[in-house]
């Protein structure tokens, strides 16, 4: 036989009574018009300002028998670091000091490109030097079978290196002028 759920008590079994309809209420008067900020300061430095400062470090909690040490300061923050010009800003600079517009510049470079394609490809003699900047140089790596050597960190053992294809590298080299200009 069945056993039956034993009855719930009288309370739960009430109708819940439905609440009554609210009547629409009047329009909501106008929010007030916000109070204006402050100029948003311009730059990083000037953000960096006006952020809170950081909270302070917490403490290291104390250990019985032995001597309280201080904890380390946090070091300062890193100088942001400022970013590099895009290409279409290269472009307009060369365009402006070299009095062209920007697809003279532009065809420069496609040209520039077209004759390291020559130069570096399987054709050419394989190195180019940009006067006074840098000299390019193809390096063909032959594949490397798949070996075992020893392994510099475990005297005495051996690991096994994986195979790799053969590929073409270019080594890029800095000019005297070049280096000189950054000094």
């Amino acid at each position: 036989m069945a056993k039956k759920k034993p009855e719930a008590p009288a309370e739960e079994k009430a109708p819940k009574a439905k609440p009554a309809k609210a009547k629409a209420a009047p329009a909501p008067e106008p929010a007030p018009a916000p109070a204006p900020e402050a100029p948003k300061a311009k730059g990083k430095k000037a953000a960096a300002a006006a952020a809170p400062a950081p909270a302070p470090a917490p403490e290291a909690p104390k250990v019985k028998g032995k001597k309280a040490v201080a904890a380390p300061a946090p070091a300062p923050a890193p100088a942001p670091v400022a970013k590099g010009k895009t290409k279409s800003a290269i472009y307009q600079h060369l365009a402006d000091k070299l009095q062209l517009n920007r697809k003279q510049v532009a065809a420069f470079f496609d040209e520039l490109l077209g004759l390291i394609r020559a130069e570096l490809g399987p054709t050419g003699p394989g190195t180019l030097s940009i006067p006074g900047l840098i000299k390019l140089k193809r390096n063909h790596k032959e594949a490397v079978a798949e070996h075992e050597q020893d392994d510099r960190f475990n005297p005495g053992k051996k690991i096994i290196v994986k195979a790799k294809p053969a590929r073409t590298e270019i080594k890029v080299r800095p000019l005297k002028n070049l280096k000189e200009l950054i000094k």
